[in-house]
């Protein structure tokens, strides 16, 4: 007997972490772990904690899992004593790395010295992408891009941050981040926060040239930390601000970067400005001048390191100065684009990565998956058909048992079983970067919870189709 690995999230639920933190809410299964929304019960502060998956959990042969997992504790550990970065206001902050803490389980009655984890800040907006690239009322993703204010009170704060990074205070080390990007930024109200340390070193442990970690990113150009982690950051401006018209410039394809290829052909500029005279004739980056958008843009995407600004001329650049909106303009137009800013993330979010799984075989895997865990609920959850958008499969929770005494109706063929769901759900695959450690964009399932039910019975439907993933031993 026992529970099995898929129960740990399950068995979590309320479990009090080092006599500091009880874990109320499961919000998503990563890679690695499982994240939390959780109560800090000296502060009553909710913050977010990621609890390690135990070994138990990752197929045979994954053993080198566990030293990362280690390496991730490490840095984290590493980066909680950088008091210049964890005290401003663009980073989100790591307020404890427990280490083989006491863990008291509700679920069992059981309690030991044996919890690994990380406590962070809780942000509850999720990621800068989501509002750059927004659902369709018809289904699939779109293209939205900010006004020039907008768009400017966004990037004056990714500026803020860079500025920490590389011209810390006296005494102080610079670090450079290597993988800047819309994914590894949050949204908390109007303030955008640095949410992945991975990555982060001293400048000074550098050897040898710089290299973005994302490939869309990369450019052979400029090779030191700084300009680096600067284009990245231009790459970001540049989406916010012609993602609905152009779409993205620095995009792979056939292995080559599009927003390269044109710089080298001389062809960048001209063709941004083609296309927006064709579709969008009053965007910003039409504008010529000193304080233009396109004039600081073009001091950071130039194939001559010279001949490029530095962070802190950037953050001199007079188009930085220009009128931006208000705190509660900036949240309500946030909030418009994504409904989870300012009311807590999603009821229930989690994510179950399917390895290196096409998207087309993520589909196939998802209804097998989903059959699999239904039938192991044995009628409790039950997959509903296709869901309102394209792609996406519906489960429902029923609140009847297996066979309606009355009716004699049971809950996998009932024709007209409305009255007894309780709570809906809805899954889909996507392809995402999201797995920063694996180093390449991963596929998969995407469990959401739309209304309903508790906590408990997402974390349990979660837990039924994470055992079943877990059974195909995907690498």
């Amino acid at each position: 007997g026992g529970a099995g690995p898929s129960r740990t999230s399950e068995l979590l639920m309320g479990a009090e972490i080092a006599g500091q933190y009880r874990l109320d809410r499961y919000i998503m299964a990563g890679g690695f772990g499982h994240g939390w929304g959780a109560m800090d019960l000296q502060t009553g502060k909710e913050v977010f904690v990621k609890t390690f998956k135990s070994k138990e959990e990752f197929p045979p042969g994954a053993d080198s899992v566990v030293a990362k997992m280690v390496e991730e504790l490490e840095i984290a550990e590493r980066i909680a004593k950088v008091q210049h970065l964890m005290n401003h206001k663009n980073v989100v902050a790591v307020l404890k790395v427990p280490r083989n803490a006491l863990v008291k389980v509700p679920a069992t009655g059981q309690q030991g010295a044996c919890f690994h984890g990380i406590v962070t800040e809780y942000c509850d907006g999720g990621e800068l992408f989501n509002y750059i690239v927004i659902p369709k009322e018809s289904g699939g993703l779109q293209g939205c891009a900010f006004n020039e204010p907008q768009a400017r009170f966004l990037f004056r704060q990714i500026v803020a941050l860079l500025m920490a990074l590389h011209y810390p205070p006296e005494g102080e080390p610079a670090y450079y981040h290597g993988d800047i990007k819309d994914q590894n930024f949050v949204v908390a109200g109007s303030t955008l926060k640095l949410i992945d340390y991975g990555t982060l070193s001293k400048v000074c442990d550098n050897v040898g040239p710089a290299k973005h970690m994302t490939r869309s990113h990369q450019q052979p150009f400029h090779t030191n930390c700084e300009s680096v982690d600067l284009w990245a950051a231009g790459i970001i401006l540049l989406d916010m601000l012609l993602v609905s018209t152009v779409g993205q410039m620095f995009k792979v394809s056939m292995g080559q970067n599009r927003g390269v290829t044109m710089l080298k052909a001389g062809k960048f500029w001209p063709t941004i400005t083609t296309k927006l005279m064709q579709a969008d004739t009053g965007n910003c980056l039409l504008k010529k001048g000193e304080d233009s958008a396109q004039n600081l843009l073009s001091k950071i995407f130039v194939m001559e390191p010279r001949n490029s600004l530095c962070v802190r001329e950037i953050a001199e650049h007079p188009w930085l100065k220009g009128p931006v909106p208000t705190e509660e303009e900036m949240q309500a137009e946030l909030k418009r684009r994504f409904k989870g800013i300012l009311s807590g993330t999603p009821s229930g979010t989690a994510f179950f990565d399917l390895g290196r799984a096409s998207e087309k075989d993520g589909q196939v895997i998802m209804q097998r998956v989903i059959d699999l865990a239904c039938a192991a609920s044995k009628g409790e959850f039950v997959k509903a058909g296709p869901g309102a958008k394209p792609g996406t499969m519906a489960i429902h929770r029923w609140d009847r048992p297996s066979m309606d005494s009355d009716t004699g109706v049971t809950r996998m063929h009932a024709e007209d079983g409305a009255q007894w769901v309780v709570a809906k759900y809805t899954c889909n695959v996507e392809k995402t970067s999201f797995d920063i450690i694996k180093g390449r964009e991963v596929v998969r399932i995407r469990l959401f919870w739309e209304t309903g039910s508790e906590h408990e019975d997402f974390c349990r439907l979660s837990g039924l189709l994470l055992d079943e993933v877990m059974k195909l031993r995907l690498t």
